[in-house]
C-alpha cells in the first residue's frame, strides 16, 4: 500500500499547502514593509516639521539678541589686531562685560585687559577674525553668543619661547623652532560669552567666558608631520601663555 503521505493528492496537498504558506508570507511582509514605509514618511514629516521649529527659534533668537550680537560682534572688530589701549577698545569692553566677568583662572576687567596686553607682548603680530557668530537662549536669565573664527599668531623668537618653552632643548626641538620662526599659525577658534540681564540699565553683560583654540590644527598646517606637532604639544600644559591666560585653553 503506497505512503499516505506519497498519493497523488497528500502530494498537490503539500504543494498547496506550501503555495498558501509563500503567499501569506509574501503578504506578511509586503504588509510590514508597508507599515515601515508608513513609519519612515511619519518620521521624516516629524523631522522636518522639528527642523523647521528649531530654525524659527534660532531665528527667533538672533532677533531677540541682535542687540547683543551686534555689541559682541564690535568687540571682535575693534580687538581684531589686538588691544592697543585705544578709548573705543575700552569703552566696548566695558560696555559688553560685567565687572566680575569670569575667565578660566581669573575674574575682572583688569584681567581680561592683562590678557590682551600678554598678546601684544607675546606675538609679532596677533589677528582674531569671526567666521559666524549664534545667540543661544540657555534660560530666562541667561543667553550666550557662540562665535566661531581663528586666531593668527605672529611667531617670532619672543612668541615660541612663551607658548613652547621646552623647544629648542636638543636637535630636534631646535630645528623644529628654526622652521616655527618667522611663521604665521593660524588656528581655528571658538569663543563662547555667556550673558545675563543686570540690575542697571546697560543690558545684558557678559558674565562668563570661554575660549578655545585648536593649536595643533594650525601647527599640522605649518609643519605638516603628526610627529613634529606631537614634540611641539607634549608639554601644552606647562606652556606660558598656553597655560596662563584665562582665555587660552588649548587642545
Amino acid at each position: 500500500m503506497p505512503s499516505k503521505y506519497k498519493t497523488p493528492d497528500a502530494i498537490e496537498r503539500r504543494r498547496q499547502q506550501s503555495r498558501n504558506n509563500q503567499r501569506r508570507y509574501r503578504e506578511e511582509t509586503r504588509s510590514y514593509l508597508q507599515s515601515l514605509q508608513t513609519d519612515v514618511q511619519s518620521l521624516l514629516h516629524s523631522t522636518f516639521r522639528l527642523e523647521g521649529q528649531v530654525d524659527m527659534m534660532r531665528q527667533n533668537a538672533q532677533r531677540h539678541f541682535a542687540k547683543d550680537l551686534a555689541r559682541v560682534e564690535l568687540y571682535w572688530r575693534l580687538f581684531m589686531h589686538g588691544y592697543v589701549a585705544a578709548p573705543d577698545q575700552d569703552a566696548a569692553l566695558r560696555d559688553l562685560m560685567a565687572d566680575d566677568v569670569a575667565l578660566r583662572e581669573a575674574t575682572g576687567l583688569d584681567a581680561v585687559l592683562d590678557q590682551w596686553r600678554q598678546y601684544a607682548a607675546a606675538f609679532a603680530f596677533f589677528r582674531k577674525e569671526p567666521l559666524r557668530m549664534e545667540a543661544v537662549a540657555l534660560d530666562s536669565d541667561e543667553h550666550l553668543v557662540h562665535v566661531v573664527g581663528t586666531v593668527s599668531l605672529g611667531l617670532n623668537e619672543n612668541a615660541i619661547t612663551t607658548l613652547w618653552p621646552h623647544l629648542g632643548n636638543n636637535g630636534d626641538e631646535n630645528h623644529i623652532r628654526h622652521r616655527l620662526v618667522g611663521q604665521t599659525l593660524t588656528c581655528p577658534c571658538t569663543q563662547l560669552l555667556y550673558m545675563g540681564s543686570t540690575s542697571s540699565d546697560a543690558g545684558a553683560k557678559v558674565r562668563r567666558i570661554e575660549f578655545e583654540w585648536d593649536v595643533a590644527a594650525g601647527l599640522m598646517a605649518l609643519l605638516n608631520d603628526l610627529d613634529d606637532v606631537a614634540m611641539v604639544v607634549h608639554d601644552r600644559h606647562q606652556c606660558g601663555l598656553a597655560s596662563s591666560l584665562p582665555l587660552a585653553t588649548t587642545r
